[in-house]
């Protein structure tokens, strides 16, 4: 074999070698890029139901807050307006809660659902027993 046909081969050898890396290379980063993209829209989508979780607790709180002073004020129609905002919001509390769930991955995550589980629990008995006492005008 003369010496340019070995070089030849070489060349063919390094050129098959680089078109084989360059197609690996490119299946590596397209699966790679479609696993980055999994777990960022995962991520956004907990990120998005916690801060409505968040804003859900808060829109409960100034329901509840809207009843109380309704009841004071002897005002019916915004007592009712209150009570209906404060079921609304606790309605989509307990939906995002659901939604939340199965995205949970850690024990941190499902312990922090837990506790707001178990918060929510112990406040809506506490709420309808002040608005029994305001509703009775039973202030002291």
């Amino acid at each position: 074999m003369t010496i340019g046909k070995k070089l030849m081969l070489s060349t063919a050898v390094l050129f098959v070698l680089i078109v084989g890396i360059s197609i690996n290379t490119f299946s590596a980063a397209s699966r790679l890029g479609s696993q980055l993209e999994d777990v960022i829209t995962k991520e956004f989508v907990k990120v998005d139901l916690s801060q409505a979780i968040g804003k859900g607790v808060f829109e409960m709180q100034a329901a509840a807050r809207g009843a109380q002073l309704s009841l004071i004020n002897d005002d019916a129609s915004a007592y009712q307006t209150s009570v209906q905002r404060f079921d609304d919001a606790l309605a989509r509390l307990r939906q995002q809660i659901e939604e939340v769930r199965p995205l949970m991955e850690t024990e941190e995550g499902r312990r922090a659902l837990r506790d707001l589980e178990e918060g929510l629990a112990a406040w809506l008995p506490l709420h309808q027993t002040y608005l029994e006492h305001a509703r009775n005008k039973q202030f002291a």
